[in-house]
């Protein structure tokens, strides 16, 4: 079985939504996972919310993508700003299932919005870049484990409790995954780039694979 992910980061000219009574809203970057706001079509998803370190990411989950009895954890999208951050405010709409915001720079300021398309596996950020700002999308990949593998592995390695991890991404944690990777044997995954669209197809332990695909 392959299971198609996509997600599209683009820029845009101009951002508006509706602000409900009920409507969720930050005035400074959700700095834990429990705390980003979160949006999904019932398959795919995207929390939004960033360590000290970064200026915003986009976690990537998919409820359909197990290996075994345990869900894999995909990855994230890291957007990185030329200049420090000043300040953040960020909305969630409950009635457009939309998450719209800004981060404010000493360059100038990045808005988005984004949103989880219903019945399609897509999930969509918008940018718009103002001032003397300028952005990079970066993707931070994982291999093809499984939460369990992942977290005993890494506890073992790094001799410490880890049930608690909910960003894999952690650079505390980059080379005890890397030598997880080796020690399942895990087939290479292979990295596909034509016009301009990037596609990463990840092998699992079952056999099983999953392709994520963004632009």
């Amino acid at each position: 079985m392959k299971l198609i992910l996509t997600v599209l980061f683009g820029l845009c000219t101009s951002l508006s939504a509706q602000q409900q009574n009920f409507d969720l809203k930050w005035s400074k970057v959700p700095s834990s996972y429990i705390e980003g706001a979160f949006l999904g079509n019932g398959e795919q998803g995207t929390n939004i919310w960033a360590r000290p370190e970064e200026s915003l990411h986009f976690d990537i989950g998919d409820t359909r993508i197990y290996d075994g009895t345990n869900r894999a954890p995909i990855g994230k999208f890291v957007l990185k700003t030329k200049s420090v951050r000043k300040s953040f405010e960020m909305g969630l709409s409950l009635e457009d299932a939309e998450a719209k915001g800004e981060i404010k720079t000493e360059s100038g300021a990045v808005a988005f919005k984004a949103i989880s398309v219903s019945g399609r596996n897509l999930s969509l950020v918008e940018f718009s870049v103002k001032g003397g700002e300028q952005i990079d999308i970066e993707s931070f990949a994982l291999p093809g484990l499984d939460t369990s593998s992942l977290r005993n592995g890494i506890g073992k390695i790094l001799k410490k409790q880890t049930w608690t991890i909910s960003d894999y991404s952690h650079p505390d944690y980059r080379e005890a995954i890397v030598q997880i990777a080796k020690e399942k044997k895990l087939k290479p995954e292979a990295l596909l780039k034509e016009g301009g669209v990037t596609s990463r197809v990840v092998p699992l332990k079952s056999g099983q694979v999953y392709v994520l695909t963004w632009s």
